[in-house]
Protein backbone atom coordinates (compact mmCIF):
# COMPACT_ATOMS: atom_id res chain seq x y z
CA UNK A 1 0.00 0.00 0.00
CA UNK A 2 1.50 3.44 -0.49
CA UNK A 3 2.74 5.51 1.91
CA UNK A 4 2.34 8.77 0.17
CA UNK A 5 0.05 11.25 -1.09
CA UNK A 6 -0.57 11.99 -4.49
CA UNK A 7 1.48 15.32 -5.13
CA UNK A 8 4.12 14.60 -2.86
CA UNK A 9 7.30 16.46 -4.16
CA UNK A 10 10.63 14.04 -4.77
CA UNK A 11 13.64 16.56 -4.47
CA UNK A 12 16.07 17.04 -7.99
CA UNK A 13 20.08 16.29 -7.06
CA UNK A 14 22.02 17.81 -9.93
CA UNK A 15 24.84 15.56 -10.67
CA UNK A 16 27.91 16.66 -12.79
CA UNK A 17 28.87 13.63 -14.15
CA UNK A 18 27.27 12.55 -17.32
CA UNK A 19 24.94 9.83 -17.18
CA UNK A 20 27.81 7.33 -18.40
CA UNK A 21 30.53 8.56 -16.00
CA UNK A 22 27.58 7.67 -13.34
CA UNK A 23 26.70 4.60 -14.73
CA UNK A 24 30.69 3.28 -14.81
CA UNK A 25 30.70 4.24 -10.79
CA UNK A 26 27.54 2.59 -10.02
CA UNK A 27 28.91 -0.42 -11.38
CA UNK A 28 32.36 -0.42 -10.10
CA UNK A 29 31.36 0.34 -6.40
CA UNK A 30 28.62 -2.44 -6.75
CA UNK A 31 31.53 -4.52 -8.16
CA UNK A 32 33.94 -3.63 -4.90
CA UNK A 33 31.19 -4.14 -2.22
CA UNK A 34 29.34 -7.16 -3.72
CA UNK A 35 31.71 -8.71 -5.81
CA UNK A 36 33.87 -11.03 -3.66
CA UNK A 37 32.59 -14.20 -2.67
CA UNK A 38 34.30 -13.52 0.76
CA UNK A 39 32.58 -10.49 2.05
CA UNK A 40 29.22 -12.23 1.54
CA UNK A 41 29.07 -13.88 4.58
CA UNK A 42 28.88 -10.71 6.31
CA UNK A 43 25.55 -9.35 4.88
CA UNK A 44 22.44 -10.00 7.03
CA UNK A 45 21.04 -13.45 6.28
CA UNK A 46 17.66 -12.10 6.78
CA UNK A 47 18.44 -9.42 3.87
CA UNK A 48 20.40 -11.47 1.23
CA UNK A 49 21.17 -14.78 0.81
CA UNK A 50 24.25 -16.61 -1.70
CA UNK A 51 21.95 -16.82 -4.53
CA UNK A 52 21.38 -13.41 -4.97
CA UNK A 53 24.83 -12.08 -4.73
CA UNK A 54 25.53 -14.63 -7.55
CA UNK A 55 22.87 -13.20 -9.10
CA UNK A 56 24.12 -9.74 -8.74
CA UNK A 57 27.84 -10.91 -9.91
CA UNK A 58 26.20 -12.46 -13.47
CA UNK A 59 24.86 -8.96 -13.78
CA UNK A 60 27.87 -7.06 -13.52
CA UNK A 61 29.77 -9.42 -15.19
CA UNK A 62 26.91 -8.84 -18.39
CA UNK A 63 27.36 -5.10 -17.84
CA UNK A 64 30.94 -5.45 -18.34
CA UNK A 65 30.74 -7.64 -21.54
CA UNK A 66 28.31 -5.47 -23.24
CA UNK A 67 29.11 -1.73 -21.99
CA UNK A 68 28.15 -0.04 -25.20
CA UNK A 69 25.16 -1.77 -25.79
CA UNK A 70 24.15 -1.13 -22.14
CA UNK A 71 24.86 2.93 -22.37
CA UNK A 72 22.96 2.79 -25.70
CA UNK A 73 20.15 0.99 -24.53
CA UNK A 74 20.10 3.58 -21.46
CA UNK A 75 20.33 6.61 -23.78
CA UNK A 76 17.45 5.17 -25.85
CA UNK A 77 15.16 3.87 -22.88
CA UNK A 78 14.45 7.65 -22.20
CA UNK A 79 11.06 8.43 -20.96
CA UNK A 80 10.30 11.70 -23.24
CA UNK A 81 8.05 14.54 -21.40
CA UNK A 82 5.15 15.30 -23.70
CA UNK A 83 2.92 18.79 -24.09
CA UNK A 84 0.89 18.87 -20.68
CA UNK A 85 -2.10 21.29 -22.07
CA UNK A 86 -4.24 18.40 -21.38
CA UNK A 87 -3.01 17.32 -17.87
CA UNK A 88 -4.82 16.32 -15.50
CA UNK A 89 -4.45 15.54 -11.22
CA UNK A 90 -4.53 11.70 -11.56
CA UNK A 91 -8.01 11.14 -9.40
CA UNK A 92 -7.54 10.24 -6.03
CA UNK A 93 -8.08 6.50 -4.78
CA UNK A 94 -11.32 4.28 -5.80
CA UNK A 95 -11.25 1.92 -8.24
CA UNK A 96 -10.60 4.53 -11.42
CA UNK A 97 -7.77 5.36 -9.66
CA UNK A 98 -5.02 2.87 -11.42
CA UNK A 99 -7.37 2.94 -14.83
CA UNK A 100 -6.75 6.75 -14.38
CA UNK A 101 -3.50 6.67 -14.57
CA UNK A 102 -3.31 4.04 -17.33
CA UNK A 103 -5.80 6.20 -19.32
CA UNK A 104 -3.02 9.39 -18.57
CA UNK A 105 -0.24 7.19 -19.75
CA UNK A 106 -2.20 5.88 -22.50
CA UNK A 107 -2.58 9.38 -23.97
CA UNK A 108 1.03 10.15 -23.54
CA UNK A 109 2.24 7.38 -25.25
CA UNK A 110 -0.16 8.25 -28.29
CA UNK A 111 1.13 11.93 -28.70
CA UNK A 112 4.43 10.64 -28.59
CA UNK A 113 3.31 8.08 -31.17
CA UNK A 114 2.03 10.27 -33.41
CA UNK A 115 5.11 12.71 -33.16
CA UNK A 116 7.30 10.38 -34.21
CA UNK A 117 5.52 9.18 -36.79
CA UNK A 118 4.98 12.75 -38.19
CA UNK A 119 8.84 13.32 -38.26
CA UNK A 120 9.64 10.13 -39.78
CA UNK A 121 6.99 10.46 -42.79
CA UNK A 122 9.16 10.30 -46.08
CA UNK A 123 12.78 10.33 -44.39
CA UNK A 124 13.46 6.52 -44.68
CA UNK A 125 15.08 7.55 -41.03
CA UNK A 126 15.38 4.48 -38.43
CA UNK A 127 11.55 3.36 -37.55
CA UNK A 128 11.72 2.54 -33.97
CA UNK A 129 8.61 0.81 -32.85
CA UNK A 130 6.66 1.80 -29.75
CA UNK A 131 6.21 -0.99 -27.47
CA UNK A 132 2.95 -2.18 -25.18
CA UNK A 133 2.06 0.33 -22.33
CA UNK A 134 4.24 -0.81 -19.47
CA UNK A 135 7.60 -2.10 -22.24
CA UNK A 136 9.57 0.89 -19.60
CA UNK A 137 9.22 -2.03 -16.93
CA UNK A 138 11.91 -4.76 -18.69
CA UNK A 139 14.93 -2.40 -17.60
CA UNK A 140 13.10 -0.52 -14.54
CA UNK A 141 14.60 -3.07 -12.17
CA UNK A 142 18.05 -3.74 -12.01
CA UNK A 143 20.34 -3.87 -8.21
CA UNK A 144 20.90 -0.49 -6.40
CA UNK A 145 24.66 0.61 -4.60
CA UNK A 146 23.09 -1.11 -1.39
CA UNK A 147 23.19 -4.70 -3.44
CA UNK A 148 19.57 -4.94 -3.05
CA UNK A 149 16.90 -4.59 -5.78
CA UNK A 150 15.75 -1.16 -7.03
CA UNK A 151 13.28 0.71 -9.23
CA UNK A 152 15.13 3.13 -11.75
CA UNK A 153 13.37 5.25 -14.66
CA UNK A 154 14.86 7.87 -16.23
CA UNK A 155 13.58 10.38 -18.28
CA UNK A 156 15.08 12.76 -21.24
CA UNK A 157 14.93 16.43 -19.83
CA UNK A 158 17.16 18.12 -22.72
CA UNK A 159 16.22 21.77 -23.05
CA UNK A 160 15.15 22.07 -19.70
CA UNK A 161 16.36 24.26 -16.86
CA UNK A 162 16.88 22.13 -13.65
CA UNK A 163 15.27 24.76 -11.32
CA UNK A 164 12.28 24.22 -13.77
CA UNK A 165 11.55 20.61 -13.37
CA UNK A 166 9.33 19.19 -10.93
CA UNK A 167 8.94 15.73 -9.95
CA UNK A 168 6.34 14.47 -7.98
CA UNK A 169 5.01 10.91 -6.65
CA UNK A 170 1.93 9.56 -5.49
CA UNK A 171 -0.25 6.30 -4.90
CA UNK A 172 1.06 4.56 -7.63
CA UNK A 173 2.19 6.87 -9.95
CA UNK A 174 4.91 8.68 -10.68
CA UNK A 175 5.07 12.70 -12.71
CA UNK A 176 8.19 14.53 -14.21
CA UNK A 177 6.46 17.78 -14.91
CA UNK A 178 9.31 20.77 -17.01
CA UNK A 179 8.67 24.41 -18.24
CA UNK A 180 10.21 25.92 -20.94
CA UNK A 181 10.43 29.20 -21.70
CA UNK A 182 11.39 31.11 -25.14
CA UNK A 183 11.94 35.19 -25.13
CA UNK A 184 12.42 37.19 -28.46
CA UNK A 185 13.11 40.74 -28.51
CA UNK A 186 9.03 40.89 -30.02
CA UNK A 187 7.82 38.44 -27.92
CA UNK A 188 7.69 35.96 -25.09
CA UNK A 189 6.02 32.50 -24.50
CA UNK A 190 5.84 29.80 -21.44
CA UNK A 191 4.79 25.74 -22.22
CA UNK A 192 4.67 23.20 -20.31
CA UNK A 193 5.70 19.54 -20.30
CA UNK A 194 4.62 16.45 -18.40
CA UNK A 195 5.24 12.70 -18.28
CA UNK A 196 3.51 10.18 -15.60
CA UNK A 197 3.93 6.35 -14.92
CA UNK A 198 2.27 3.54 -13.38
CA UNK A 199 3.94 2.03 -10.93
CA UNK A 200 4.44 -1.43 -9.79
CA UNK A 201 2.78 -2.23 -5.95
CA UNK A 202 6.09 -3.48 -4.53
CA UNK A 203 7.88 0.07 -5.47
CA UNK A 204 8.34 2.40 -2.26
CA UNK A 205 6.78 5.56 -3.85
CA UNK A 206 8.07 7.70 -0.63
CA UNK A 207 11.78 6.71 -0.97
CA UNK A 208 12.39 7.78 -4.53
CA UNK A 209 15.69 10.08 -5.09
CA UNK A 210 15.93 12.05 -8.05
CA UNK A 211 19.27 12.30 -9.86
CA UNK A 212 19.99 15.33 -12.49
CA UNK A 213 23.06 13.91 -14.96
CA UNK A 214 24.00 14.82 -18.21
CA UNK A 215 24.62 13.40 -21.78
CA UNK A 216 27.85 15.54 -21.95
CA UNK A 217 29.21 18.53 -19.65
CA UNK A 218 26.60 21.41 -19.18
CA UNK A 219 24.05 19.72 -21.36
CA UNK A 220 21.17 18.21 -19.24
CA UNK A 221 19.37 15.10 -20.78
CA UNK A 222 18.65 12.80 -17.87
CA UNK A 223 16.74 12.52 -14.69
CA UNK A 224 16.90 9.37 -13.10
CA UNK A 225 14.56 8.16 -10.06
CA UNK A 226 15.41 5.61 -8.36
CA UNK A 227 13.65 3.89 -5.50
CA UNK A 228 13.62 0.41 -3.27
CA UNK A 229 11.77 -2.47 -4.16
CA UNK A 230 10.40 -4.37 -1.57
CA UNK A 231 9.10 -7.75 -2.68
CA UNK A 232 11.66 -10.09 -2.14
CA UNK A 233 10.29 -12.91 -4.31
CA UNK A 234 10.40 -10.80 -7.26
CA UNK A 235 14.08 -10.43 -7.21
CA UNK A 236 15.12 -13.28 -9.25
CA UNK A 237 12.29 -12.59 -11.64
CA UNK A 238 13.65 -9.30 -12.37
CA UNK A 239 16.86 -9.75 -12.32
CA UNK A 240 16.10 -12.13 -15.12
CA UNK A 241 14.27 -9.55 -17.12
CA UNK A 242 16.81 -7.23 -16.83
CA UNK A 243 19.32 -9.48 -18.12
CA UNK A 244 17.65 -10.63 -21.02
CA UNK A 245 16.56 -6.82 -21.96
CA UNK A 246 20.52 -6.09 -21.75
CA UNK A 247 21.55 -9.57 -23.66
CA UNK A 248 19.34 -8.34 -26.40
CA UNK A 249 21.42 -4.66 -26.74
CA UNK A 250 18.73 -2.58 -28.06
CA UNK A 251 15.06 -2.32 -26.57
Amino acid sequence: MSKVQAGAIVPVHRDSRTLEQRRRDFVTDLERDYGDPSRWSLAPSSMFNRDWFQEINRWIANIHQRWNDDIRRMHGDLLSLVPSYDWEPFRLGGFDHVGSILARMDREMQMLRNEMFSNMHGTGDDHRTFGGLLDFLNNAYEPGEDGRLHFKVRFDVRGYNPEDIRVTTGPRQLTVQAKRSERTSNSASRSEFCRSIYLPESVEDDKFKCFLSDVSPGESISCTLVSFCFILKSYFCCMFICQSAIAQSIV
